[in-house]
């Protein structure tokens, strides 16, 4: 422990030098590192992970750092700009990093309470003033607001969730106003927590418009019981600049406002009066149309360009490179999109050795054959099935946490088993190279695929099956997902009998 702490006073030293290049323009290496007090090999994780958004494709960027026998862990990645790390290790916490940092964390392996673990917490180096008054104010939060949204659900109508959630963010707002004035808090978090609040009551409003969704038999589409004053808390909308970008929730506030309400208003003003028309196209001309080349039009056009890449439509996002290269103007959004776009076209048109490993069920006699297969193939291990389609944005998702399942286990008698279903080969092939996804894959024909939707009652999708050694099936449903730790805790159990 002597010398993780000498480490860190030398990251203090190394960081108070370093030079700085204006923001977002580049890209600088950041280093995470640290000591877990009170570790014990055998009963505490052997890993910590750090994962965050990129910004210019959407994608959670996923880092692992083995805690070395010293207690030590060392984690590289590179950064943009200032942004929110979550690290995870017992508990999930929130770092704030800058591109050519370096911070050194100690993290006490002993504290399991929420409010105890971010009290535990020690930083060195970079930003550490912020990162510590950032869990000084998070634990204020849980310590006088634990359950402020206790009494709202999405059964109130309209007016009173709406008045519920204003009434929420005065007192959020008030109680951030109290702890900047007695912590002296830093202009970031000043920023972090401004955001935080805004973009929990945003989503929170806009999420609300789905459960107020019917479908209307005489005009034969769906239609959303809200009062036409209901969407006003869009004209107070704050400003997104690159400092709101601190704050992670900015990126779910994109995906919100233009799937639930920017699509709601055009689906109103013209989709409905023209089923035919190009709803793409509506869409980007309508973000153009916002404010031209303002940031936060830049950021829904890459949420609407990086969906094309996440289902593999090279050949519609390629309609779009010159809009792209137009009105996507900041380097650390076009960068990452086209260096995405550049790897996943080469993976469409070249899948590699790894496709090869896909097995088509054509020469198996009906699809109930199938899981006989997979069964016989597997037994004496426990088996756990991913029931996916490349069309389907919950299972793409999922996906990267699958991997990470596969790698968890590697040294387990478990396998791990994908079906793809009702999708374009072509598509397929590049999202198992590009994922370089390890398991057993098989790829159902349009037939296949309803066949066996049928026969295991899939309501829809992702869908899991878990199977013990002896071939019984335990459990099977959407709830199984690889990102759920009641799925890790059932293996385990599976595992171990």
């Amino acid at each position: 422990m002597k010398n993780v702490l000498i480490i860190a006073l030398l990251i203090t030293l190394i960081g108070c030098s370093r030079a700085k290049s204006p923001i977002g323009e580049t890209s600088e290496p950041v280093t995470i590192s640290g000591a877990v007090r009170n570790y014990s090999p055998g009963l505490n994780p052997r890993q910590i992970t750090a994962e965050f958004y990129e910004y210019g494709t959407g994608n959670l960027i996923t880092y692992i750092s083995k805690i070395k026998n010293d207690s030590s862990f060392t984690i590289k990645l590179k950064l943009y700009l200032p942004q929110t790390i979550w690290l995870n290790y017992n508990k999930r916490f929130d770092v704030i990093i800058h591109p050519g940092d370096s911070l050194f964390i100690e993290i006490d392996a002993s504290k399991i309470n929420n409010i105890d673990f971010l009290n535990s917490l020690n930083f060195h180096g970079n930003n550490s003033k912020s990162n510590r008054n950032l869990c000084e104010y998070l634990t204020s939060l849980n310590n006088e607001h634990p359950h402020y949204t206790s009494d709202i659900t999405f059964t109130l109508s309209p007016n009173i969730y709406k008045a519920k959630w204003d009434s929420i963010r005065s007192c959020l707002l008030k109680h951030r106003k109290t702890f900047i004035k007695e912590n002296k808090s830093t202009k970031e978090v000043k920023t972090w927590t401004f955001y935080n609040i805004e973009a929990i009551y945003l989503n929170s409003l806009l999420i609300y418009s789905v459960t107020r969704q019917r479908f209307d038999s005489e005009r034969k589409r769906v239609v959303w019981d809200l009062p036409v004053d209901y969407y006003d808390f869009i004209e107070n909308v704050p400003e997104i600049n690159m400092q709101s970008l601190v704050y992670p929730g900015i990126t779910g506030f994109i995906n919100t406002y233009k799937n639930l309400y920017l699509f709601t208003k055009l689906y109103n003003e013209n989709i409905e009066k023209n089923p035919h028309v190009n709803a793409d196209s509506i869409m980007i001309s309508e973000i153009i149309k916002m404010k031209e080349g303002n940031l936060f039009s830049q950021l829904l056009l890459i949420e609407q360009f990086s969906k094309k890449l996440d289902s593999y439509s090279i050949p519609e996002f390629e309609l779009y490179l010159d809009t792209i290269n137009k009105y996507i103007t900041e380097p650390f959004l076009k960068e990452p999109l086209i260096n995405s776009y550049i790897k996943r076209k080469n993976n469409y048109e070249n899948p590699g050795l790894i496709s090869k490993t896909i097995k088509t069920v054509e020469d198996i006699d009906g699809s109930v054959d199938i899981l006989k297969r997979i069964v016989n193939d597997n037994m004496g291990k426990v088996i756990y099935i991913d029931c996916f389609g490349t069309w389907c944005s919950p299972c793409l998702d999922e996906l990267p946490k699958s991997s990470e399942l596969i790698k968890r286990y590697e040294t387990k008698e478990i396998s791990f088993i994908f079906l793809c279903f009702s999708s374009e080969k072509q598509k397929y092939d590049a999202l198992i190279s590009d994922l370089e996804l390890k398991g057993q894959h098989y790829f159902l024909n349009e037939q296949q695929s309803q066949t066996l939707s049928s026969i295991l009652k899939i309501s829809g999708f992702p869908h899991y099956l878990l199977i013990d050694k002896n071939g019984n099936l335990i459990q099977d449903g959407a709830h199984l997902r690889p990102s759920n730790q009641s799925t890790i805790t059932l293996i385990d159990k599976l595992l171990a009998e």
